[in-house]
């Protein structure tokens, strides 16, 4: 029996699994065997990650040497500027995840993906394999090496997932101020004039990091109050006193700047309650040339400028972490290029080659044969004398070629993230509605995207560093599965439609290692590029969201004289926030992705082939074309083919892939 490129390979072992690099002919005995194929592209799945390990490395080293304190500051400056480095790192940690997440998937399918022995042997028990997809029902009949293999690739995502994205963090700086107010005669130079429309945007903010006390300046010619009392202002908050301290608490934060609004009563000004106020606010700054403050008219403010220090952290615990487990991930995937000598049937195009060189007894004669027929047992696994089978030329749908199994888990793994989801949002919505601001969506844009505000904090009293990260990083790992299930999904639809082109269009088959003849090198394992860099984009997109959806808070107190918050055990906390429009973008992107999920499903394939999805006995049936062919079956497989009827037998017709001119299938007729 010949066994060709497709034959039967023996398990790797260690040692058969080395390379002499002083054999004069190892560089192109290297190039021959990595410089093409799926090893070609897991190499660069290898490229990508150390790429990646180099880069955690370079950024856990550049922490440890710049940090300045036991709080692991890496650096300290304006808050704007720490804000957008801040953002930066998050962009590229999440660029950096989505790369490490798709070399992953790439690498575990090429494990997973079975040999022809595997199939031989499963097909021999009445058992078939997926072929062409990813898979974990095939990890009970591959090697042992590669199930390992596959089992720590996936397990190192794990922990990677689940604190990359904590590995850096800034905490923003909050100081309190007071305010008074005072007649036009008043002059410090040392204070910032600020118009009142600058002077309110200043200071109509729940965490105030660039500015301390303020005058307010009235002019006695347009009020008589004014001009009988110079006194200072008691009227809120105990003489104009932001306490900073208090975004500790959300139902308190909602009203500390409250004194913006407090025009008193007055005929020709609306009047605002507490409460109301950061929801009018836009509307005092519209009438800020007419701004009162507790019956006062404001002329303009001097307010004390302060350098806003907020810090960048990186826990480099977290750090030194990522870059191990990542390093681990790079010496995985260079064991699976390298060490791994099996070659495994991971395209459509391998099966269909490999069972054309050597057919596959066990379905011959089965030639329509498909995988609702084996999940029935009415045609395979059946040792008696096969049946033929008349052609019906039903219109399949993408749906067809998806197990009921993975559609429903996929479906259902989107719809428990969402319903997790919805009701956070709600809840979120609810905590508004009872300090009375405002819930619309611009309403939900101006508390910040991914933003700081103390009216989206999560009410647990958690302060541990650790326990913060879990919690805010709890929905990476489950993105991860989400896109392995979603990925799994679109790639067997994709493999269906080119199953199904076969009885359309001649041509060489898509091979995952050197091609020969007209066979086509497969660059992409099924999901071709105009859909897998969509998937990785859609995927670090919402990676990204969340991340901005659920975050740590870290918020440093201080004093009006810039010292220390008094009456605080720490003038820190650590918590974990929230951005309600953040996560309403997530809901609409989760939702855009179902439904085009579920969309995709009712796209028809083109009639003329029956499915055969990622089934390798539906594959093998369709190949058993050389009783008619005369054509060697090597030759048959390195030429351009095509599916259909290849010949006649006592009025029963056969189908099969073949070099030679082909017709297509009769409806109502019988084929063997």
């Amino acid at each position: 029996m010949r066994s060709g490129r497709y034959g039967t390979i023996d398990d790797c072992s260690c040692s058969q699994c080395t390379i002499d690099p002083k054999s004069p002919s190892t560089p192109r005995l290297w190039w021959l065997t990595f410089g093409n194929g799926w090893r070609f592209g897991a190499i660069n799945c290898l490229i990508s990650v150390l790429i990646v390990f180099l880069i955690n490395l370079i950024v856990t080293i550049w922490g440890t040497v710049r940090r300045t304190s036991s709080d692991e500051v890496v650096f300290e400056g304006e808050c704007n500027k720490v804000s957008k480095i801040n953002s930066g790192l998050h962009l590229l940690i999440n660029l950096l995840s989505t790369v490490l997440l798709s070399a992953s998937n790439y690498t575990m399918q090429c494990l997973s993906a079975p040999t022809r022995k595997d199939i031989d042997q499963a097909h021999a028990k009445g058992v078939w394999l997926d072929v062409g997809i990813p898979s974990v029902r095939n990890l009970r009949y591959i090697s042992k090496c590669r199930m390992v293999t596959w089992l720590l690739l996936g397990l190192s995502s794990l922990p990677l997932h689940l604190f990359y994205n904590s590995m850096v963090y800034s905490s923003i700086a909050s100081t309190s101020y007071e305010g008074f107010v005072l007649h036009d005669q008043a002059k410090n130079g040392s204070l910032d004039r600020l118009e009142n429309l600058d002077c309110i945007k200043a200071y109509s903010t729940l965490i105030q990091s660039s500015r301390r006390n303020l005058l307010l300046v009235v002019d006695n010619d347009k009020d008589a109050i004014a001009a009988s009392n110079h006194s200072i202002d008691t009227y809120l908050h105990g003489n104009f006193y932001f306490d900073a301290g208090e975004a500790k608490e959300y139902t308190y934060a909602n009203g500390l700047y409250d004194w913006i609004c407090s025009s008193g009563p007055s005929d020709l000004e609306k009047h605002f309650t507490t409460k109301e106020c950061a929801k009018h606010v836009g509307e005092v700054k519209k009438d800020a040339a007419n701004w009162h403050v507790s019956g006062y008219p404001v002329q303009y403010c001097l307010s004390e400028p302060i350098t806003s220090v907020c810090k960048l952290h990186i826990l480099l615990p977290i750090g030194w972490l990522v870059t191990v487990l990542n390093l681990i991930k790079a010496g995985l995937i260079w064991y699976t290029v390298v060490k791994i000598k099996e070659d495994p049937l991971i395209t459509m195009g391998d099966a269909v080659a490999s069972f054309l060189e050597r057919n596959d007894p066990t379905t011959k004669d089965m030639c329509l044969l498909t995988l609702k027929d084996i999940k029935k047992r009415s045609a395979w696994p059946n040792f008696s004398p096969p049946r033929p089978k008349a052609w019906s030329d039903t219109q399949y749908r993408w749906k067809d070629v998806v197990s009921k199994t993975r559609r429903i888990t996929t479906l259902l793994m989107f719809l428990i993230a969402l319903a997790i989801v919805i009701p956070c949002y709600l809840r979120g919505i609810r905590q508004l509605r009872l300090i009375d601001h405002g819930t619309s969506l611009s309403d939900l844009a101006r508390l910040g995207f991914g933003a700081v505000d103390p009216r989206s904090i999560i009410k647990m009293d958690i302060s541990n560093t650790m326990s913060n990260i879990l919690i805010a990083n709890a929905p990476q790992p489950i993105l991860s599965f989400l896109y392995f299930s979603y990925n799994g999904l679109v790639t067997c639809m994709l493999l269906g439609h080119e199953w199904v082109s076969y009885a359309h269009t001649r041509k060489g088959l898509r091979v995952s290692n050197a091609a020969k003849g007209d066979q086509r090198s497969a660059y992409f394992l099924e999901l071709p590029y105009r859909f897998s860099l969509p998937l990785m984009g859609l995927s670090g997109v919402l990676h990204w969201l969340v991340s901005q959806s659920i975050f740590l808070v870290a918020i440093d107190f201080y004093s009006v004289d810039d010292g220390p918050f008094p009456g605080l055990n720490t003038w820190s906390i650590m918590r974990c926030g929230y951005s309600l429009i953040a996560i309403f973008a997530t809901l609409i992107l989760g939702i855009f992705m179902v439904l085009v999920g579920i969309g995709l499903g009712f796209v028809p394939y083109k009639k003329g082939l029956n499915l055969a999805a990622s089934c390798s006995a539906a594959m093998s049936a369709a190949c058993h074309g050389e009783d008619f062919d005369g054509i060697e079956g090597e030759e048959t497989a390195t030429s351009k083919v095509k599916w259909g009827v290849v010949g006649t037998t006592d009025g029963v017709g056969r189908c099969a892939f073949s070099a030679r001119e082909v017709r297509s299938p009769e409806k109502g007729k019988f084929y063997a």
